[in-house]
């Protein structure tokens, strides 16, 4: 019997609020005082059905292409034993299974949250401890990294944990691994959070990089969770980390070996505003009061780099219409997902809405082949994607 434990997991409370909507030709989000240049025509391809096996849940939130040689692997991990999966990107069939080397299964149940596969010899397993186990792909671990639960200045800052998903992963540069925290700062003070920790791989020790939540952040209510899961990720090309957050038209870019940041729009055709938090409007709320003013909002989700095409995808998540809704019925209301590509330089080249719920916005990867997006279906055996891909329209 396949183990669903993600449904009682808060990544999990998150992403069944930033799923889908249909594409209707009357939109009611589109607003007529911009003009948005379509310089791409999208081409949705076939469904992928990775194989699955018996213990492994079809709502998996780590994962990730991994290339090596001339052959191409799906990894992922499944969080309820501490396994790590290898399917063949052509067969699709499970090739590989990585366990920790003379582990007590039940000392690993539930220990790692993310995972980041940067070559055979050196996997990277995150725990909310917090720490850092790397091991290689015959499960040998070579290091374990124990970070410190409280940092900055006159206790001013604390390290409350990794944010590890789809949508977050780490980076490795320069002997440096990029972890991203769920919360760095304290909030009551009014400080600006930072969300970018740093692990020197060779000392052990860590730092706090520069990225912060935008200004945009600062004084205002935003309804707390799910206004503060932020998306990241990294163009290796030149070495940039890029983050996304919920109520930031504008997208941070990291550079990582110059140590400095800029502010780029990157926006969607449909989100013209946010809406700041007011309790007494969500008083009479069915579901919790903050779960339907986030349902009812608009918000920017998850971002990818494709390396294949130089291009960037930002999700957007457009708000529901119904009010008052208990959401934790089944099939209750979802927000609409919005497709939106970038080239290099952040140019708008072109914006899709995508089916109602159709989509886990939360749970995608790129590849050779497009992005590819996670299909909401009742299967246990295989994990469906659909890919996402473009073409130009000629001029």
């Amino acid at each position: 019997m396949k183990i669903f434990f993600h449904y009682l997991t808060p990544v999990f409370f998150i992403a069944i609020f930033i799923s889908c909507k249909n594409h209707s030709s009357k939109n009611p989000y589109v607003f007529i005082n911009r003009h948005w240049a379509q310089k791409i025509s999208f081409i949705k391809k076939d469904s992928i059905k990775f194989e699955l096996d018996s213990v492994t849940s079809p709502v998996v939130f780590s994962m990730q292409e991994v290339q090596q040689g001339d052959q191409r692997f799906f990894a992922y991990l499944n969080d309820e034993t501490g396994s790590i999966y290898l399917n063949d990107f052509q067969t699709k069939k499970i090739i590989k299974k990585i366990q920790i080397q003379g582990a007590d299964l039940k000392k690993y149940k539930k220990a790692f949250q993310g995972l980041y596969y940067h070559n055979k010899d050196t996997i990277f397993l995150f725990s909310y401890t917090p720490k850092v186990t790397m091991i290689n792909d015959r499960g040998k671990i070579l290091r374990i990294y124990s970070l410190p639960k409280e940092k900055g200045e006159g206790n001013k800052l604390f390290f409350r944990g990794f944010y590890v998903s789809t949508s977050i992963q780490p980076y490795l540069f320069e002997n440096r691994l990029f972890i991203n925290s769920i919360v760095v700062g304290d909030v009551k003070s009014g400080e600006s959070r930072k969300v970018q920790m740093i692990l020197d791989l060779k000392t052990g020790r860590d730092s706090i990089g520069k990225v912060c939540f935008p200004d945009a952040y600062q004084n205002k209510n935003y309804g707390g969770l799910h206004y503060d899961i932020y998306s990241v990720c990294y163009n290796p090309k030149f070495n940039i980390a890029v983050y996304s957050f919920p109520a930031h038209k504008k997208v941070i870019l990291s550079n990582l070996f110059k140590n400095n940041i800029v502010n780029v729009l990157a926006e969607s055709q449909f989100i013209n505003d946010f809406t700041l938090y007011d309790e007494d409007q969500y008083k009479d709320a069915v579901s919790e009061p903050v779960g339907e003013y986030f349902m009812t909002t608009p918000t920017y989700g998850s971002i990818f780099y494709d390396k294949y095409r130089d291009v960037y995808y930002r999700l957007a998540l457009l708000p529901v219409k119904e009010r008052n809704v208990n959401y934790e019925q089944k099939n209750p209301p979802t927000k609409n997902i919005s497709l939106i590509v970038f080239d290099k330089d952040f140019k708008y080249l072109g914006e899709k809405l995508l089916e109602k719920n159709r989509y886990w916005s939360s749970n995608a990867f790129v590849s050779k082949e497009g992005l590819n997006i996670q299909n909401r279906t009742n299967s246990d055996s295989t994990l469906n994607f659909t890919t996402f891909g473009f073409q130009q329209i000629p001029k």
